[in-house]
């Protein structure tokens, strides 16, 4: 095959790229590979991957896409490690799941055209940084999840609050990551960032400034967890140090230590 005619080069011509989304045909045998019975794909391989001549990569990973109106609050801004939303321009959003990832040879969909409401570039990099997720993940010690475990109802059902919405990430710093015995607290400091537009609008700032203290006290009423701050930060008033030393916190937090004294990268639990 030409180099013209290359799958490679048809995608490329075609605007496929990460984070592109598309139909999926009917009575395809893609349609027959993607058996979580959802109507479309979010491209999940890099650009560079993308486009590449099959001689050097044959396939693209897709991740199977629900398209819908609404948002789903608790899987915005990527604070759940496995499900993500994302918004399509101004038609929807999709939500993707890491797990169902699949790999395609690029033959087999070298012929569909990319749907034209895309992802911002701000969500393509969120994307990106999303599925590395996957392999490094902040771990918390296993005694410090076991406590949280107490409210986790509540935690999760304040992740779906409306008032989260605008929360891009909660940063933890814990005194200590060892695994502590019942009579020792963890004495830890929470940040939750959004972005400069949110935290100079009056009506934001009060929703995410209740979000935050809500999350604090169920966080602290924990036996053993005690927040000895908690503040609404922009991202301007984040620094590179201080992520060298803050922990993100995802809503799905179960990353447990691969062992006692927790690694500063997990392994995957599902």
């Amino acid at each position: 095959m030409s180099a013209e005619g290359d799958a490679g080069a048809t995608l490329r011509r075609l605007g496929w790229r990460q984070g592109a989304v598309i139909a999926i045909p009917q009575k395809s045998r893609l349609s027959e590979i993607v058996t979580c019975g959802t109507t479309h794909a979010m491209v999940a391989s890099q650009d560079c991957d993308v486009v590449a001549p099959t001689s050097t990569e044959p396939h693209v990973d897709l991740l199977p896409a629900v398209v819908r109106t609404d948002p789903e609050n608790d899987l915005l801004h990527g604070k759940n490690p496995r499900r993500l939303c994302l918004a399509l321009g101004n038609v929807g959003f999709a939500i993707v799941d890491i797990r169902q990832r699949i790999t395609v040879e690029k033959r087999l969909v070298a012929g569909i055209t990319p749907l034209s409401q895309g992802l911002k570039p701000r969500d393509r990099r969120l994307l990106g940084k999303w599925l590395g997720k996957r392999y490094q993940r902040s771990a918390f010690p296993d005694e410090f999840n076991r406590r949280l475990r107490k409210t986790r109802s509540r935690l999760e059902s304040l992740s779906k609050q409306p008032e989260g919405r605008d929360i891009t990430a909660i940063l933890m710093m814990l005194d200590t990551d060892e695994e502590l015995s019942s009579d020792r607290s963890y004495k830890v400091v929470v940040w939750f960032a959004c972005r400069s537009r949110s935290f100079e609008n009056p009506k934001i700032r009060v929703a995410v400034e209740k979000y935050a203290q809500e999350f604090a006290d169920t966080m602290d009423s924990c036996g053993g967890i005690e927040i000895q701050e908690h503040e609404v930060k922009q991202h301007l008033d984040i620094t590179l140090e201080d992520l060298e030393v803050m922990k993100r916190f995802d809503y799905d937090y179960r990353s447990e230590s691969p062992r006692p004294g927790g690694d500063s990268v997990s392994e995957e639990c599902e």
